[in-house]
C-alpha cells in the first residue's frame, strides 16, 4: 500500500510527533493571544464583572489539560513503538542464533558421524593389541591409556548426540518472561511522574 499522503501533511505529521510540547505551547498562547484580544475588545464596549473574566478565559484551562494529555498520549506511543521495535530485533537475533546453531548442530553432527567409525576401529585396534601386550607391562600400560583416551572420545560423542538440542523458541520465552516480570517490578516501585 503506497502513503499517498502530501509531503507537506508527512512533514507535519513528523513535527508534531518530535516536538509535541512546542505544538501545544504554541496552539495554547495562540488562543490565549486571540482570547486576550477579544476580552480588550470587549472591555472597551462594557463594563464587565467577575464572571465575565471567568467566562472569558475558562477554556484556558481546559486547553492546558488537554496539551497535557496529548504529551502524554504521545510520549506513551513513542515508548510502545520503541518496545515494540526492541522486541523486534531481539527476536530477529533470536532467529540469527537459531540459524547459527542450526548449521554448528549440523557440522557436529557430521563430525561425529566421521570421527564414530574410525574411533570405533582404533578401540577394536587396541583391544586386541592390548590381547597380544600380556607380555610387556609397559606397552600393556600405554595401550590401556590409549584405549581409555580413545573409550573418553566416543562416549563424549554419544552422550552430545543423547544431550537435549537448544532450542531458541524457548530463550524467547523466557526472555519475555523476565522483560513482563522486570516491567512489573518497575511499575511497582518507581514513583509515577
Amino acid at each position: 500500500m503506497q502513503d499517498t499522503s502530501s509531503p507537506f501533511f508527512q512533514k507535519a505529521k513528523n513535527f508534531l510527533s518530535r516536538y509535541p510540547a512546542l505544538v501545544a505551547g504554541l496552539v495554547i498562547y495562540l488562543y490565549f493571544l486571540i482570547t486576550t484580544l477579544d476580552f480588550y475588545d470587549h472591555l472597551k464596549e462594557a463594563n464587565l464583572g467577575i464572571f465575565d473574566y471567568i467566562k472569558q478565559f475558562d477554556t484556558l484551562l481546559w486547553m492546558w489539560l488537554l496539551a497535557w494529555v496529548m504529551i502524554k498520549i504521545l510520549n506513551y506511543r513513542t515508548q510502545v513503538q520503541e518496545q515494540a521495535k526492541a522486541k523486534f530485533e531481539q527476536e530477529q537475533q533470536l532467529k540469527s542464533k537459531q540459524v547459527q546453531l542450526a548449521a554448528i548442530q549440523e557440522v557436529v553432527k557430521k563430525l561425529q558421524h566421521d570421527l564414530n567409525n574410525p574411533i570405533t576401529i582404533l578401540l577394536a585396534y587396541l583391544r586386541r593389541a592390548e590381547r597380544s601386550a600380556k607380555d610387556s607391562p609397559e606397552t600393556l600400560k600405554n595401550l590401556q591409556e590409549a584405549t581409555s583416551a580413545a573409550q573418553r572420545i566416543f562416549n563424549a560423542l554419544a552422550e552430545f548426540s543423547k544431550s537435549r538440542i537448544y532450542e531458541p523458541e524457548q530463550t524467547i520465552d523466557e526472555t519475555r518472561t523476565t522483560y513482563e516480570n522486570t516491567r512489573r517490578m518497575d511499575e511497582a516501585g518507581s514513583p509515577r511522574g
